[in-house]
């Protein structure tokens, strides 16, 4: 009996510990001393980690770091800010670093790495375990996430589309024009 007693407390626990463990609260943030953006909707986070935004309303390129595909945070903020799966997002990089998209995507070591990377990289974009963010780190900021309607996302996606066909028009210009 005290065998079927200790087995359901295991199996309790490890329950407990995955769901615990799983439920992360995740921050997006920036380099804040080329990121001029404060807040991001909901689709503009999806564009810029899915490689379909390129490019900051500064015009500095985006440089996205992650963490690896098997770390914790990194299935949390997929699922929970992407709302997708880590195996979808993925799939999305590979098609877009096989086109002629110029978008960068660094798989960091781990929290540390991802945080130094942020804050000495242009244009840099990531995402860190709340507990992980420090308002005293000055190179750092967050991005306030708002949650936008159905239509807003229709309307950020017809934006973004003609940013990106504007941003390739005139990349395709300046090689002319070096020629």
């Amino acid at each position: 009996m005290s065998l079927i007693v200790s087995i359901v407390r295991l199996i309790v626990a490890i329950t407990l510990w995955g769901w615990c463990s799983s439920a992360m609260a995740v921050v997006v943030v920036a380099n804040a001393n080329s990121v001029e953006e404060n807040t991001l909707s909901s689709s503009e986070v999806r564009q810029v980690f899915t490689l379909e935004k390129i490019q900051w309303k500064n015009k500095r390129s985006i440089v996205v770091f992650v963490l690896p595909a098997n770390d914790l945070l990194h299935k949390s903020f997929c699922e929970e800010v992407l709302e997708i799966y880590p195996h979808q997002l993925q799939r999305m990089w590979d098609r877009y670093l096989f086109s002629e998209n110029n978008s960068t995507v660094v798989v960091a070591q781990d929290k540390n790495d991802l945080l130094k990377s942020i804050a000495i990289t242009p244009g840099a974009i990531g995402y860190l375990d709340e507990q992980d963010y420090n308002e005293k780190i000055m190179e750092i900021k967050k991005i306030e996430i708002t949650h936008n309607s159905y239509k807003d996302k229709d309307k950020d996606k017809d934006k973004d589309k003609a940013t990106k066909q504007q941003s390739n028009k005139e990349s395709a210009t300046e090689e002319i024009q070096k020629e």
